[in-house]
Protein backbone atom coordinates (compact mmCIF):
# COMPACT_ATOMS: atom_id res chain seq x y z
CA UNK A 1 0.00 0.00 0.00
CA UNK A 2 2.95 2.40 -0.66
CA UNK A 3 1.14 4.43 -3.19
CA UNK A 4 -1.50 5.03 -0.41
CA UNK A 5 1.07 6.30 1.67
CA UNK A 6 1.12 10.04 -0.15
CA UNK A 7 -3.03 10.58 -0.29
CA UNK A 8 -5.40 12.03 2.26
CA UNK A 9 -8.87 11.02 1.13
CA UNK A 10 -11.15 13.96 2.80
CA UNK A 11 -14.50 13.24 1.41
CA UNK A 12 -15.55 9.74 1.86
CA UNK A 13 -18.37 9.96 -0.30
CA UNK A 14 -16.26 10.42 -3.57
CA UNK A 15 -15.01 6.55 -2.52
CA UNK A 16 -18.36 5.52 -1.85
CA UNK A 17 -19.44 7.01 -5.23
CA UNK A 18 -16.48 5.02 -6.74
CA UNK A 19 -17.67 1.89 -5.46
CA UNK A 20 -21.29 2.23 -6.23
CA UNK A 21 -20.13 2.56 -9.77
CA UNK A 22 -20.09 -1.26 -9.79
CA UNK A 23 -21.75 -2.25 -6.41
CA UNK A 24 -25.30 -0.94 -6.48
CA UNK A 25 -29.01 -2.61 -6.78
CA UNK A 26 -29.75 -4.58 -9.74
CA UNK A 27 -32.74 -2.78 -10.46
CA UNK A 28 -32.66 0.31 -12.50
CA UNK A 29 -35.27 1.96 -10.42
CA UNK A 30 -33.74 1.77 -7.19
CA UNK A 31 -30.80 4.19 -8.58
CA UNK A 32 -30.73 7.93 -8.29
CA UNK A 33 -30.15 9.75 -11.96
CA UNK A 34 -26.38 9.69 -12.31
CA UNK A 35 -26.47 5.86 -11.78
CA UNK A 36 -28.97 5.04 -13.85
CA UNK A 37 -27.39 7.14 -16.76
CA UNK A 38 -23.93 5.75 -16.49
CA UNK A 39 -25.44 1.85 -16.52
CA UNK A 40 -27.17 3.09 -19.93
CA UNK A 41 -23.97 4.46 -21.02
CA UNK A 42 -22.03 1.33 -19.84
CA UNK A 43 -24.28 -1.06 -21.30
CA UNK A 44 -23.92 0.92 -24.94
CA UNK A 45 -19.92 1.14 -24.42
CA UNK A 46 -19.20 -2.11 -22.95
CA UNK A 47 -21.75 -4.27 -23.61
CA UNK A 48 -19.75 -7.69 -23.57
CA UNK A 49 -17.43 -7.10 -20.62
CA UNK A 50 -20.22 -5.69 -18.52
CA UNK A 51 -22.26 -9.44 -19.56
CA UNK A 52 -19.09 -11.04 -18.05
CA UNK A 53 -18.79 -8.81 -14.84
CA UNK A 54 -22.27 -9.83 -14.21
CA UNK A 55 -21.53 -13.62 -15.06
CA UNK A 56 -18.53 -14.45 -12.96
CA UNK A 57 -18.33 -11.22 -10.95
CA UNK A 58 -14.78 -10.61 -12.97
CA UNK A 59 -14.08 -6.70 -13.46
CA UNK A 60 -11.65 -5.79 -15.65
CA UNK A 61 -9.51 -2.59 -15.44
CA UNK A 62 -11.22 -1.63 -18.78
CA UNK A 63 -14.69 -2.23 -17.42
CA UNK A 64 -13.96 -0.83 -14.34
CA UNK A 65 -12.38 2.59 -16.41
CA UNK A 66 -15.02 2.56 -18.77
CA UNK A 67 -17.91 2.57 -15.57
CA UNK A 68 -15.96 5.06 -13.94
CA UNK A 69 -15.66 7.63 -17.28
CA UNK A 70 -19.55 7.02 -17.86
CA UNK A 71 -20.46 7.99 -14.45
CA UNK A 72 -18.59 11.37 -14.81
CA UNK A 73 -20.15 11.87 -18.25
CA UNK A 74 -23.42 11.15 -16.36
CA UNK A 75 -23.10 13.34 -13.40
CA UNK A 76 -21.47 16.29 -16.18
CA UNK A 77 -24.34 16.00 -18.27
CA UNK A 78 -27.50 15.56 -15.47
CA UNK A 79 -25.73 18.34 -13.24
CA UNK A 80 -25.76 16.39 -10.22
CA UNK A 81 -24.07 18.08 -6.95
CA UNK A 82 -20.38 18.83 -6.94
CA UNK A 83 -20.35 17.65 -10.69
CA UNK A 84 -16.82 18.41 -11.42
CA UNK A 85 -15.57 17.51 -8.24
CA UNK A 86 -17.77 13.95 -8.02
CA UNK A 87 -17.17 12.45 -11.42
CA UNK A 88 -13.94 13.66 -12.45
CA UNK A 89 -11.66 11.88 -10.36
CA UNK A 90 -12.30 8.07 -10.52
CA UNK A 91 -10.49 7.71 -13.76
CA UNK A 92 -7.51 10.30 -12.99
CA UNK A 93 -6.46 8.57 -10.13
CA UNK A 94 -7.11 4.98 -10.89
CA UNK A 95 -4.23 4.19 -9.89
CA UNK A 96 -5.30 5.10 -6.31
CA UNK A 97 -8.36 3.79 -5.85
CA UNK A 98 -8.13 0.31 -7.17
CA UNK A 99 -4.81 -0.14 -4.03
CA UNK A 100 -7.57 1.80 -1.96
CA UNK A 101 -10.05 -0.71 -2.79
CA UNK A 102 -7.83 -3.56 -2.63
CA UNK A 103 -6.68 -2.53 1.24
CA UNK A 104 -10.01 -2.15 1.79
CA UNK A 105 -10.47 -6.03 0.77
CA UNK A 106 -13.51 -4.28 -1.34
CA UNK A 107 -11.52 -6.07 -4.78
CA UNK A 108 -8.17 -7.86 -5.42
CA UNK A 109 -6.23 -8.21 -8.21
CA UNK A 110 -5.86 -11.55 -10.30
CA UNK A 111 -3.80 -12.00 -13.36
CA UNK A 112 -5.93 -14.06 -16.26
CA UNK A 113 -3.29 -15.26 -19.10
CA UNK A 114 -4.43 -14.19 -22.41
CA UNK A 115 -4.36 -16.47 -25.07
CA UNK A 116 -1.60 -15.58 -27.62
CA UNK A 117 -2.49 -15.28 -30.90
CA UNK A 118 0.18 -17.56 -32.54
CA UNK A 119 -0.97 -20.79 -30.73
CA UNK A 120 2.24 -20.44 -28.56
CA UNK A 121 2.35 -19.46 -24.81
CA UNK A 122 0.22 -17.58 -23.38
CA UNK A 123 0.98 -13.88 -22.18
CA UNK A 124 -0.05 -12.91 -18.56
CA UNK A 125 -1.83 -9.72 -18.60
CA UNK A 126 -2.24 -7.44 -15.19
CA UNK A 127 -5.88 -6.25 -16.50
CA UNK A 128 -8.53 -7.79 -14.61
CA UNK A 129 -9.57 -7.86 -10.89
CA UNK A 130 -12.07 -9.21 -9.29
CA UNK A 131 -14.60 -7.56 -6.38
Amino acid sequence: AGVLRDHVFCRPVWIIDAVKCFVHEPRPEDLNEEFRDMLVRVEERHAEELLAYRRAGMLSDRLLRGLWACYRDSVLRTGGADAQAVGAGFVEKHGVLVPLLCSLRLMRRIHVPKPSLRGGEDHEEDEDEEE
